[in-house]
């Protein structure tokens, strides 16, 4: 009913002879079309179904697509060759990388816990770091964290968080002349072992 979000990677001939690489980092598709013909006499038309796809940009990065075209800027059919065996991930001097996401965890009751982050910026780390607690897996309506560490690359859950309860947490990390990056959602499962 709701289909997932994906990363698409294809090659185009131009007219050059050329290709032109793209990926398009965060698609849906729409449900496939199909299209009807009457038999004319002796003749079946085939019919092909159609699929169509929106894509956007990434909530964390801003970027919807990456393009390359075969012979510019440095591109060669070399590189070409493994463009499309994984997800294309730009670098851009000064621009944050998430190297470890935080991950969801598990806490009993009273114990408390700890969610970290990994980023680094051109060997560097990022200037500043800030966690926000969501309302769920949505970074719409998240409300900085008062909870230490919160302006760190670990945020402390306390121990008197709320029991029986499933919390939400991100961080946003900046860094001087470059855009703002997000880290996952992650959940942080409290029980009472009860």
């Amino acid at each position: 009913d709701k289909p997932a979000y994906f990363a698409v990677g294809f090659k185009s001939e131009k007219a050059n002879g050329k290709y032109r690489y793209v990926w398009l980092y965060k698609v849906r598709a729409k449900p496939i079309t199909e299209t009807y013909a009457t038999k004319e006499g002796g003749t079946i038309t085939r019919q092909t179904g159609e699929v169509e796809w929106t894509a956007i940009k990434r909530t964390h990065d801003g970027y919807y697509q990456a393009v390359a075209d075969e012979g510019e800027n440095g591109f060669t059919t070399v590189m070409g060759a493994t463009f499309l065996a994984t997800v294309y991930a730009p670098t851009v001097a000064g621009e944050i990388e998430i190297t470890t996401q935080p991950v969801d965890i598990a806490i009993a009751s009273g114990a408390g816990g700890t969610l970290t982050i990994v980023a680094e910026v051109d060997s560097g780390a990022p200037d500043a770091y800030q966690w926000y607690k969501a309302t769920g897996k949505s970074y719409d309506g998240a409300t900085a964290s008062a909870y230490a560490g919160n302006d760190g690359a670990a945020l402390t859950i306390p121990t008197d968080i709320a029991d029986n309860s499933t919390h939400y947490f991100f961080c946003k990390l900046s860094n001087a002349g470059s855009r703002d990056v997000y880290s996952d959602i992650v959940s942080v499962i409290v029980a009472d072992g009860e």
